[in-house]
Order: C-alpha cells, then sequence, then structure tokens
C-alpha cells in the first residue's frame, strides 16, 4: 500500500508542476489543453472543438502530462478519467468557483499576451462561448527515465478529495 501512496504523490506532483497535459478523447483526436489541478483536472476549450464532442458522447478521456528534454530526465503520467463538458450556464458552481479563483490567478499571464490584448482591443478578435471540461483521474500509469521504471496507480472519490484539500 506504500508504493501504491508513492505513486499517487509522484502523479500529483508532476501535476502540480505543470500546466499542459495532451487530452485523448477518441483516436486520433489529441490536443494540449492548459489545465489546474486540484484533485480534478478542470479546463477550458472552445465548443466546436472534437475534444467536447466525443467527451460529451463517451464521458471519459486519457491524459498525458510529461517533462525532460533528455531520456535520464523525462518522467510523467498517463491517466484515464471519467469527464464532462460543460457550458459555462450549464456548469455546477463550485466548478464555476475554481475556475474564477484560477483565472485571477493568471490573469496577468494571460493579459500580457500581446496577441490577446491587441486582437480584442482592435476588434478583430472576441471571446466566445467557452466549455468548461472536468476530467476526474481514475486510473493512471507514472513512468521515469522513459518508462524504464514504471507503476500503476488507482484513484478513489477519498484520494480526489484529498487533493482539493491539499490547496
Amino acid at each position: 500500500m506504500a508504493i501504491e501512496a508513492e505513486g499517487r504523490a509522484f502523479v500529483r506532483a508532476l501535476l502540480r508542476r505543470n500546466r499542459i497535459v495532451r487530452v485523448a478523447t477518441t483516436s486520433p483526436t489529441v490536443a494540449p489543453i492548459w489545465y489546474w489541478f486540484g484533485g480534478d483536472f478542470i479546463a477550458s476549450t472552445m465548443p466546436e472543438s472534437a475534444t467536447v464532442r466525443n467527451i460529451q458522447r463517451t464521458g471519459v478521456a486519457t491524459v498525458l502530462v510529461d517533462e525532460g528534454a533528455d531520456y535520464a530526465d523525462l518522467r510523467g503520467a498517463i491517466i484515464e478519467t471519467s469527464a464532462r463538458a460543460y457550458l459555462d450556464s450549464e456548469a455546477p458552481p463550485e466548478l464555476m468557483a475554481a475556475i474564477a479563483e484560477e483565472d485571477a490567478k493568471y490573469a496577468d499571464e494571460i493579459a500580457e499576451l500581446v496577441i490577446v490584448r491587441e486582437a480584442l482591443s482592435s476588434g478583430t478578435a472576441s471571446r466566445r462561448p467557452t466549455y468548461r471540461l472536468l476530467l476526474r483521474p481514475q486510473r493512471a500509469q507514472w513512468y521515469v527515465l522513459g518508462g524504464s521504471v514504471s507503476g500503476r496507480v488507482t484513484f478513489s472519490d477519498a484520494t480526489t478529495e484529498d487533493d482539493r484539500n491539499a490547496e
């Protein structure tokens, strides 16, 4: 059981250090998505995306988070999740509260993107409706050294709740 807990701790630490994951919903659709992690993944995407359509149809997604440029530094996790996609008007209040908190945290970083600022101020771009993704980890396979050391862990509502409380 200690190895299982250490594996979950490795996956959680990896997710807290990074901000971009690749989300696979149905072959061959894989999309890089900026996310927040607090026990569940929270992300945003456009309504016309294949990611939204596939999540609405299947209710599942697989997430890959990895880091390292060289073999010796390569580490990551492949995480199977249950998945939901919500328009803002349909999202549960607790999901929108978490998004508002994260948006406030990164508002300056987003505002610094010159292309976004210029496009919005010139009227050549506008904000579109956004789908919010809620991805709940179920199982994960973690690896280090390019996969030469790996393990599997499971997540439950209790371990996800522990992550929410750790923030």
